[in-house]
């Protein structure tokens, strides 16, 4: 055999050797455990957060435990262990509607719980703060809440003290007989910390409708000061959704997006940065527009430039809530079969706690926080632009 021939035949090997090792690496981590809770009504997770024990705290509303009146949720708090074993679980709400989006434990080892409340028949923003038992220690409702609670147990905090929110914005673009035609983009806001708007930017396709959840995890900011956006388009030729992930730098400018979806309807919902500095999507699919419970979703792992690394799929399900845990695997919160639901994919063991930078919260003036509050919390509250031809 000549020289030339072995090194063709070793190159070749080399190939098939990388491209095998790409294909390894693209697995899908295996799930690991995964646990129900519920009773015999509708009860869902919306947030989950790894605890400083290593266990996680999950925040929902459950319709089978509530304490008011009988087909009215409550807002719901469940810790568990490293292995999804329930510890303790803690209902809060008054005699109507009263529902759990966000959970985070607080620095005494307490936790925090966000969502809504309708004490007047309207919704409110609603914040209780609890023991390291989930023991309710306070509660405030709507203006009771202030500035500074919104930075130190709330929002999506920036490193620079500020903080960036994401919503859908509607524009008017004219009318077809007696119908009026509207298009749908997405929008993030800086805010610095005392609440002052720094800047916004807006996101859309021609021809298509672009969506986000402002109550879920959909914005986040990345390692090198930017932003990343987990966004639904629906195109007009397609007449069907996609996941859109768009990245801007620090100031809200566009650097690249990537899309993502099958023949269904595909719907990105909530987002967390991993230590690779990728990013870890929730997202679901069904074969109508509505966003029912019972369909299907998946858990999509992509690189820092957006690539797709891995894709984990899970039926008859929905999951709001994803981030990575202390051994490099990942936990999910959602609902299947209309019980909460929690899955653990399976880490490397690798340890990735304290690699973020902590941010202190500074005792701000709340002069203008109202507005913002109210503009964050407004439940499907969408702002409206008209633009003339």
């Amino acid at each position: 055999m000549s020289q030339k021939l072995k090194m063709s035949l070793l190159f070749l090997v080399l190939i098939l050797l990388i491209q095998s090792l790409n294909v390894a690496a693209a697995a899908a981590p295996a799930e690991q455990w995964n646990r129900s809770f519920g009773g015999g009504s509708e009860d869902n997770f919306r947030c989950v957060e790894q605890t400083s024990d290593g266990g996680y705290v999950v925040a929902g509303s459950t319709y089978s435990y509530g304490k008011g009146t009988k087909g009215y949720p409550d807002a719901w708090l469940i810790k568990v262990d490293n292995k999804g074993d329930l510890q303790w679980n803690k209902t809060f709400g008054g005699t109507y509607f009263d529902e759990g989006y966000f959970t985070r434990q607080t620095s005494d080892g307490g936790y925090v719980l966000s969502g809504y409340t309708f004490p007047s028949g309207y919704a409110e923003p609603w914040l209780v703060r609890t023991d390291r038992n989930g023991n309710e220690m306070w509660n405030k409702v709507s203006d009771e809440i202030t500035h500074e609670d919104y930075l130190q147990y709330m929002a999506e905090r920036t490193s620079d003290g500020g903080y960036i929110i994401g919503d859908t914005v509607v524009h008017e673009i004219g009318s077809y007989f007696a119908s009026l035609l509207v298009d749908y983009d997405i929008r993030i806001t800086k805010y610095d910390i005392n609440g002052n708007q720094q800047w916004n930017s807006t996101f859309g396709k021609n021809q298509s409708l672009e969506t986000l959840n402002p109550l879920l995890n959909s914005v986040k900011q990345t390692s090198d000061g930017g932003y990343v956006i987990a966004s639904t388009t629906r195109s007009k030729e397609s007449n069907s959704d996609d996941i859109w992930l768009i990245k801007t730098d620090e100031s809200g400018q566009e650097q690249w997006n990537k899309t993502f979806g099958g023949p269904m309807d595909d719907a990105a919902i909530s987002i967390s940065i991993t230590s690779d500095n990728g990013y870890v999507l929730t997202g679901r699919y069904n074969d109508s527009l509505s966003f029912v419970i019972d369909g299907s979703a998946f858990i999509l792992k992509t690189d820092s430039d957006g690539n797709q690394e891995w894709l984990k799929e899970f039926t008859n399900c929905t999951l709001y809530s994803v981030q990575q845990t202390s051994d490099g695997g990942y936990v999910a919160a959602g609902v299947k079969n209309e019980n909460a639901w929690l899955v653990k994919l399976a880490g490397d063991g690798r340890n990735t706690e304290n690699e973020g930078s902590s941010i202190e919260s500074d005792d701000t003036s709340d002069s203008v926080f109202s507005q913002i509050l109210n503009y964050i919390y407004g439940m499907y509250q969408i702002s409206t632009i008209t633009i003339e031809f």
